[in-house]
């Protein structure tokens, strides 16, 4: 009776639950590695969303900045080329006045 005891607590291992319990464990350190995967993925396209608005916000101040450059340096052509045909700043502008009105009313 000792012997059949220790058969019924006694646990056989064949082959085969070997390789099923290995293919088990497989698929469920697949199944984590997919999820690591997928939410890497996931935070990555956050990422690259932030950094294309960032990229699109430095795109328009860059076109704000060359606008203001060229309106800079345009002012500063003119003012190179009026210095150089003679004319100077006023000190004491004169302004010329009418004491008429534009239009008389003659009635």
């Amino acid at each position: 009776m000792n012997r059949t005891r220790k058969r019924y607590f006694k646990t056989q291992t064949t082959p085969r639950s070997r390789w099923m319990w290995l293919a088990g464990s497989v698929v469920v350190v697949l199944l984590l590695i997919q999820v690591i995967v997928s939410n890497r993925l996931a935070t990555s396209g956050h990422d690259i969303t932030r950094i294309e608005q960032e990229i699109q916000t430095v795109n328009e101040e860059n076109q704000l900045y060359a606008e203001k450059i060229a309106s800079a340096s345009a002012l500063m052509a003119i003012a190179d080329k009026a210095k150089q045909l003679g004319f100077v700043t006023p000190v004491n502008p004169i302004f010329l006045t009418r004491d008429l009105p534009v239009a008389l009313n003659l009635q």
